[in-house]
């Protein structure tokens, strides 16, 4: 296994989960994150561990370890300094938190032989956060989907994923997807009027879809906490192709709260691929920032483009 990758982070200013700016391009992000390939290499438990380091320059980092604590450490909790007018000023400082490790997360993904009769490419959509506002998610960030807007060819197909939990105070974290008319609207369409899915079994898309896969309580609360979109026959595939070109917005109508908080997404089908979304097959892309990170990826082999 090759050594793990060191970049420079993501800048924001301290204690700040917003948008970003990359050190290297200038460019900025949504939110930090890191695009990792995945291995093109069938494995059914694959690891990516997740971890970011707080750092100052009030000593060298790079030479300072265990051995320069207690009585040798160049840094003390609250110390009071004298810097030349005769009164000494209380810093506020916590060597707890000076150059230490935050956020240490593992997630186990596996990754799956692409379909022989998948000709498309498939491309990843999942949720982040959790249920609640800024203030009641906090550290973490509201639900969102992910991608929020997904760019992808015709006859290309999505493989949907989402996972909750039971042990959040503002309630079960669940998630649904209904058709919407346009990102400013808050009420579903109809099915009769629900086109994102194109010919390909819409009223079955739709209801398991919209129900998170077979919940008949309307707060979604009997469904599943782990949940992939499942298709086909026997209900054993998680992939639902996009036949029909066009724009589509789609909602959760567990987690729009309008005026709190908006958990929208649009779906951009074209003539060809796009360079925007998250790559799952053909030259994969796992993107994992924000509060996911995805459980099932394919790899290239195994048919299709």
């Amino acid at each position: 296994i090759d050594a793990p990758e060191c970049v420079l982070g993501a800048w924001s200013k301290q204690n700040q989960h917003g948008n970003a700016i990359d050190q290297d391009t200038g460019a900025h992000a949504e939110m930090a994150s890191y695009n990792l390939t995945i291995p093109n290499e069938i494995a059914q438990a694959c690891v990516i561990r997740i971890r970011y380091n707080i750092s100052t320059n009030d000593y060298d980092g790079w030479a300072t370890d265990f051995a320069s604590n207690d009585d040798v450490s160049p840094v003390t909790n609250d110390p009071n300094i004298d810097i030349g007018t005769g009164v000494e000023l209380e810093i506020d400082i916590n060597t707890s938190q000076f150059g230490r490790t935050f956020q240490d997360r593992s997630h186990v993904y596996s990754v799956m032989e692409k379909p022989s009769e998948v000709s498309g490419t498939i491309w990843n959509l999942n949720v982040r956060g959790k249920r609640g506002n800024n203030q009641q998610t906090y550290p973490n960030c509201e639900y969102d989907f992910a991608p929020n807007k997904l760019e992808v060819g015709q006859g290309d197909y999505l493989h949907i994923q989402w996972s909750g939990s039971d042990n959040n105070p503002q309630g079960t974290d669940r998630s649904n997807i209904v058709q919407i008319a346009n990102e400013n609207v808050n009420y579903p369409l109809d099915l009769e009027e629900v086109n994102m899915f194109g010919d390909q079994d819409r009223d079955y898309a739709a209801y398991q879809l919209g129900t998170s896969g077979g919940a008949t309580d309307p707060e979604l609360q009997d469904v599943e906490a782990d949940y992939k979109y499942m298709w086909g026959e026997n209900n054993d595939k998680y992939l639902i192709e996009m036949t029909e070109q066009g724009t589509f917005h789609y909602m959760s109508t567990k987690n729009n709260a309008f005026t709190n908080r908006s958990q929208k997404g649009t779906i951009v089908v074209g003539s060809g691929g796009f360079p925007t979304g998250w790559l799952v097959a053909g030259g994969a892309v796992l993107a994992v920032g924000g509060a996911g990170a995805a459980g099932v990826a394919y790899s290239k082999s195994g048919g299709g483009g």
